[in-house]
């Protein structure tokens, strides 16, 4: 059986995970099959690697995976680091204290491979780190250093506002996206999805070519625009289906099979 392209990222929250958070039985058996013929399959994800692998059982992660939006490259079947691209701990202080400002009780988190560390004593808690039993500590900014990544959840409006703040005081060496409505993230410079992806296809091979990626958010778009194939499922943000070759179905309905058998693996699952 011929395939369409060699190697298959997706991201996880919103296109591989449904809304039960879950990953479907299709997505895994479609994965499985696309494997089986010859593919490569990994994940591209905002979440740590500790927070992405209780949803990987049964998947076979044939590549290096991307994790927090593209900070570090990581290999699952070793449970180490490949690369990482830092935050600085002066630009990461910065980050914190002038959203506290603007916004005093935003829940202020820092990525840096330990336990999230919330660092606003004063904020209202994520209720998706209570929601998925996910491992945190209050912490001082004193106690944090370099980082992979600074986390703001909130209101929307109101993180909106963080952003802007942000961008007025001329904080440099950074770059943001929204995850969700309620996450925005601040990463290094270099750092997204799509910069992880030509560095792995620079240091460790594979063809951007021959990759396809799914995504849905705006975190998405540089993967999207990296790779030989585009795809989004039908719950993604309208700029993610303007870059995408292909839409394909909602992230509750095993998107990524859908994206296997319509488009990835031809003859008979093409009409699947």
């Amino acid at each position: 059986m011929a395939l369409l392209k060699k190697y298959l990222y997706s991201d996880m929250d919103g296109t591989l995970i449904g809304n039960n958070k879950t990953v479907s039985q299709r997505n895994i058996d479609a994965i499985k099959e696309f494997v089986a013929h010859g593919g490569e399959f990994s994940v591209a994800t905002g979440r740590s690697a500790e927070l992405a692998l209780p949803y990987l059982a049964g998947i076979p992660l044939t590549m290096p995976g991307i994790i927090y939006n593209g900070a570090a490259v990581y290999d699952f079947d070793k449970c180490t680091y490949l690369h990482k691209w830092c935050i600085p701990e002066d630009i990461m202080r910065k980050l914190v204290t002038t959203a506290i400002q603007v916004y005093p009780t935003v829940c202020a988190e820092v990525c840096d491979g330990r336990p999230m560390q919330l660092v606003n004593p004063n904020s209202e808690m994520d209720v998706y780190i209570i929601a998925e039993n996910q491992a945190y500590e209050f912490a001082s900014l004193d106690s944090c250093g370099d980082c992979l990544k600074v986390l703001f959840y909130g209101e929307h409006e109101r993180l909106l506002e963080v952003q802007a703040a942000i961008e007025s005081a001329g904080i440099r060496g950074v770059t943001s996206c929204f995850s969700a409505p309620f996450y925005l993230e601040y990463l290094p410079e270099d750092a997204s999805k799509g910069h992880a992806l030509q560095w792995i296809s620079e240091n460790l091979g594979g063809d951007l070519a021959q990759t396809a990626a799914i995504g849905d958010f705006d975190n998405d778009i540089t993967m999207i625009e990296e790779v030989g194939f585009g795809a989004a499922p039908s719950n993604a943000q309208q700029v993610i289906k303007d870059r995408a070759d292909v839409i394909v179905a909602h992230h509750t309905e095993s998107a990524v099979a859908d994206l296997i058998y319509s488009h990835l693996l031809l003859d008979e699952h093409a009409v699947l």
